[in-house]
């Protein structure tokens, strides 16, 4: 038997998990359909919206004005920008993120560079490299993957900022500890404060103190405070390589949004193809746990990923969307991608929409540059909310209809 639903979502990432909460807070009854849990556990969970074009960009919103009308933020303007960006933020008030699209701000890397991101985390946007003092950059011997004289050492290169490195023990580990690992330990009060008082002995007068970004899952906050009442001195966190754990966080605290707001999930499922029908797709074929089923809607938002999450095929002759079967303009392979209208409707090669109940939204988005212009995340959000807003103002013409 087949699923309806008034829209079905494809993708748990973070474009998705945006389309879906804002429909489902408009009344919608939305399906979401993914592979997995989507990529944000990979990426630390600052917002990127746009740092870099021909240089670094100091203003994400100024920036946008030059950017070539094939561009995502072109097509959707920056006003819709900023509303998806302010929706983000209230959506998940309980991060309390810090910034916005007027000026970017510097966060540290992992390897002690410089990151241009609009939003982040407060324990991240505390490492903000544009403050002037001294830092200390704290490493876990345990920690292969994090050198804190690395990080310190790139980071007083320029000049604009004393930094040095201090490495300690941590739960007298002496095997290696994963990202995971080290965050999972730290929740323990005990370990914590021990851990606070090696780091307190060697860090001098520092008047910031940088951690790798593993400070906590859940109780994140509570090991935070502690940790700053510890050293009497503001902590922040660094960029880690994956897995990263406040990437963890923003999808935990995305799915349990998704779940409240009565979003009904399948995950582990795959989507093999589409039904016709009115306004171009009556529903899609997905295999899950063996078996398939067609799942119909009104409207469907496709957020399945870029190259990297299998929504972009790429062949030696020919490159293709792989749920509709579209086919990909030539590019180069970081910005590949679904052409779009303003309304984020697919386009054939004639340049019209060839099917019109269908918006796409996050990297199956094609038309920027989102590592190279340090947009990835900022693209997701904006795509994904106005997906549902277009979605949204018909599934209500739908409603008034019957």
């Amino acid at each position: 038997m087949n699923r309806r639903a008034d829209a079905v979502v494809v993708g748990a990432g973070l474009a998705g998990s945006i389309a879906a909460c804002r429909l489902a807070q408009a009344g919608a009854e939305v399906l979401l359909v993914a592979a997995g849990e989507g990529s944000m556990g990979l990426a630390p969970a600052w917002l990127d919206v746009l740092g870099r074009m021909s240089g670094p960009v100091s203003s994400p919103l100024a920036g946008m004005q030059s950017l070539p009308d094939s561009h995502p933020y072109a097509r959707m303007g920056s006003g819709v920008v900023q509303e998806a960006v302010e929706f983000f933020s209230s959506l998940v008030s309980s991060l309390d993120y810090r910034g916005g699209l007027e000026d970017n701000m510097a966060l540290p890397t992992s390897l002690g560079g410089r990151h241009l991101c609009a939003m982040a985390p407060p324990a991240m946007a505390a490492g903000n490299l544009d403050r002037a003092g001294s830092v200390a950059i704290v490493g876990i011997g345990a920690m292969r993957d994090f050198s804190a004289c690395l990080v310190a050492q790139n980071l007083s290169a320029g000049g604009a900022l004393s930094a040095q490195g201090v490495t300690v023990d941590f739960a007298g580990a002496g095997a290696d500890l994963g990202n995971l690992d080290v965050a999972r330990r730290i929740q323990e009060p005990k370990l914590r404060a021990q851990l606070g008082a090696e780091v307190l002995a060697c860090i001098g007068g520092a008047e910031r103190v940088g951690f790798p970004a593993v400070l906590g899952l859940g109780a994140h906050q509570e090991v935070v405070g502690d940790l700053e009442r510890i050293l009497g001195r503001e902590v922040f966190e660094i960029a880690t390589v994956p897995p990263s754990v406040p990437g963890l966080r923003l999808s935990s605290a995305l799915a349990v949004l998704r779940r409240t707001l009565g979003v009904k999930e399948v995950i582990g499922a795959r989507v093999t193809g589409f039904v016709p029908g009115p306004g171009g797709v009556g529903g899609l074929r997905v295999r899950a746990a063996s078996r398939s089923q067609i799942y119909e809607a009104d409207y469907f938002v496709i957020a399945s990923g870029g190259v990297l999450g299998g929504g972009i095929e790429v062949g030696h002759q020919a490159r293709s969307e792989t749920i509709l079967g579209l086919q990909i303009p030539e590019g180069p392979l970081g910005s590949l991608g679904v052409a779009v209208d303003n309304s984020l409707r697919p386009l054939g090669p004639s340049g019209d929409p060839v099917f019109q109940n269908v918006a796409f939204a996050g990297a199956t988005v094609g038309g920027a540059d989102p590592i190279g212009e340090l947009s990835s995340q900022g693209i997701c959000v904006a795509t994904g909310y106005l997906a549902a807003e277009v979605v949204k103002a018909e599934v209500a013409k739908v409603a008034r209809a019957k």
